[in-house]
């Protein structure tokens, strides 16, 4: 499942290289077992700077994100981990450009350390160490089903306009389910948000229905017609899990055969993990907000973004109800052919808390987060 700002990060490597401390890289010696698949919290420092990362293994691949504590935008991180507990895993802004590099090991159950290096200046180099935390944060299991239908995947075959696809030959409709269950605060909590997940999953199937359960949403493979199919994977990865704030990004990855091309959405969740209650913008910002938040948002995106190619003007710009909350600011996302064709992907927006603080309640928990 994430992507962010390079002119944060291009000023957060120039921090960064000011305080270099010269360094080589040195193999690890691995100190304990590492599970097959795990997530952790972790907090600590690169340098002297402090930072918060979101990390998950599955087998033998890394993904999450991290954030440095003082700007509070998070950065997508993946790679990958060996079997001896080695590690190395790369950072990425919203351009999905390398930016930085980790390499390390953990030095036991849940410590990890070693050397973070700048990618654009490969000599500049800094040790970090991170410790797993528990306290105000959500844990997680992670669980992956899959279905298919062949049925008529002979019959496609056959058909002479697939033949010029060079997948003809794996014509069945598949769907893939990466599952997300999450254990918050209390058991009411934690059942409240699994239900919500799974409501969430069976609504981004396909066909004309919703599924009432996962087990009748993996079912509907079997719904396609002679001649049709697709190739659907649904997937929920935590984005933010801070101060008893937990955001999912739910995505679905979805090509229908015959289609000129595949499509993608993502799209955010944010909950209470002492309640389980989903948050809204009403909830967290104050009354009338709309107006000044839209007004935000237009200034960075077309900031960021060039001005052509959109199905919108500047004066018709407002932000879509679909948000992260994040430990720096509120991130924003339109998904394909919400605001511009195919070609200009899925556009982010992010508003850092200091350009909308005279818009956050202050009884809210992003009120009382901001303050403590």
């Amino acid at each position: 499942m994430m992507k962010y700002f390079l002119a944060a990060t291009t000023a957060l490597l120039a921090v960064l290289a000011a305080c270099n401390t010269s360094s080589r890289e040195k193999p690890a010696t691995l100190k304990i077992t590492v599970q097959d698949s795990f997530y952790r919290k972790l907090e600590g420092f690169i340098g002297n700077m402090p930072v918060t990362m979101d990390l998950t293994k599955d087998d033998s691949v890394l993904t999450g994100s991290y954030y440095y504590d003082r700007i509070g935008m998070p950065l997508a991180i993946r790679g990958e981990i060996s079997q001896d507990g080695n590690f190395s895993f790369f950072e990425y802004n919203e351009q999905q450009e390398e930016t930085g590099r980790f390499t390390g090991h953990f030095s036991s159950d849940s410590t990890v350390e070693g050397t973070w290096w700048a990618t654009v200046k490969n000599d500049k180099s800094l040790p970090f160490k991170l410790s797993t935390v528990t306290k105000g944060v959500a844990t997680f299991t992670y669980e992956t089903r899959f279905r298919e239908n062949c049925k008529h995947a002979n019959i496609r075959r056959e058909n002479s306009s697939h033949k010029k696809l060079f997948f003809y030959d794996t014509l069945c409709t598949t769907l893939t389910l990466d599952l997300l269950h999450v254990t918050a605060l209390t058991a009411a909590a934690s059942e409240k948000i699994n239900t919500d997940i799974s409501r969430l999953f069976c609504g981004a199937g396909i066909g004309e229905s919703t599924p009432r359960t996962i087990e009748e949403l993996l079912q509907t493979v079997n719904d396609v017609e002679e001649g049709e199919g697709y190739e659907l994977s649904i997937g929920a990865t935590p984005v933010t899990n801070d101060k008893n704030i937990l955001c999912i990004a739910i995505s679905q990855d979805s090509y229908g055969y015959g289609a000129a091309h595949p499509l993608s959405q993502t799209h955010y969740y944010n909950f209470d993990i002492r309640t389980g209650k989903q948050l809204s913008l009403d909830e967290i910002l104050a009354p009338g907000y709309k107006a000044k938040l839209d007004q935000a948002g237009r200034k960075i995106f077309f900031e960021t973004h060039s001005p052509e190619g959109w199905f919108i003007s500047k004066e018709d710009f407002s932000l879509p109800n679909n948000f992260a909350i994040t430990p720096g600011g509120l991130l924003f996302l339109f998904n394909q052919y919400e605001i511009g064709p195919y070609a200009m992907g899925m556009p982010e927006v992010f508003i850092p808390y200091k350009n909308i603080s005279d818009l956050i309640n202050a009884q809210s928990m992003i009120g009382i987060w901001k303050r403590n």
